[in-house]
């Protein structure tokens, strides 16, 4: 299992091409999926630059997209020059159900560069572009529990009838952690940084199932209190924890 929660995208500076106004892209850095960037064509180069010290990614992530299977994306990165790249990679896909790429090795680079494309559509969206180091958890219990949750509002008439207003449905995860104190210590700060409000992005099965009800999870750990061992304790530190989807 992989929680990423690290991103760092609120640091860049986002230009792109195929945009109606530069500032679209700024809704690459909010949260809220549907508040999305949309381009004038079905291709787009997107250069986030980080000023100061760059931060170590070793993954990207795409939410909230339009994007097909036949989707290529592609990431340069430099330290002088994105137009002059170090290198450019084709990302593979992790899930097509959630856009996340996983690189082969952490990077810290000042300049970098998506470029996508999609024939089969006309135009993209993108929601939200998360970018920074995924947090492994080290063991999970057996077994986490996810599930399918409705949230519409059913009612019943007096005669019968039922009526009601459908509004979203969300897929949470419950699950058991097991850290040592280094790991819980990275942990908690992740918490910390999101305060039940920004997302994270939970993969719970680090073999890519193309299944929707496996699919990486965008949302927010909403344990307000998080209870964890005295140091008196072994040395396996256990955390339980849930994840409820955000879009």
């Amino acid at each position: 299992m992989r929680i990423l929660g690290d991103s760092h995208i609120t640091e860049a500076d986002i230009i792109a091409t195929n945009i109606a106004t530069e500032a679209l892209t700024e809704k690459l850095k909010t949260f809220q999926l549907t508040d999305n960037m949309r381009t004038l064509a079905n291709n787009t180069l997107i250069d986030f630059t980080f000023e100061g010290t760059p931060p170590t990614m070793d993954f990207v992530a795409l939410c909230g997209t339009s994007f097909t299977d036949t989707a290529v994306i592609e990431l340069s990165y430099s330290d002088t020059d994105i137009n002059s790249p170090e290198a450019t990679i084709t990302l593979t896909k992790f899930s097509t159900l959630n856009q996340i790429f996983f690189l082969d090795t952490a990077i810290s680079k000042k300049y970098w560069r998506l470029s996508i494309s999609d024939a089969s559509l006309a135009t993209l969206f993108i929601g939200y572009l998360y970018v920074g180091k995924y947090f492994q958890v080290p063991a999970v219990a057996f077994g986490h529990a996810p599930a399918l949750e409705l949230f519409s509002t059913p009612s019943v008439t007096l005669t019968g009838q039922g009526y009601g207003g459908k509004t979203y449905n969300a897929m949470p995860v419950d699950f058991t952690m097991y850290f040592d104190y280094d790991e819980l210590v990275e942990y908690l700060a992740i918490l910390q940084e999101k305060q039940d409000i920004d997302p994270v992005l939970l993969v719970e099965y680090e073999n890519s199932y193309e299944l929707v009800l496996y699919r990486p999870k965008y949302g927010s750990l909403v344990n307000t209190t998080n209870p964890y061992p005295m140091l008196e304790d072994p040395l396996v530190y256990q955390l339980a924890a849930r994840l409820e989807e955000r879009f």
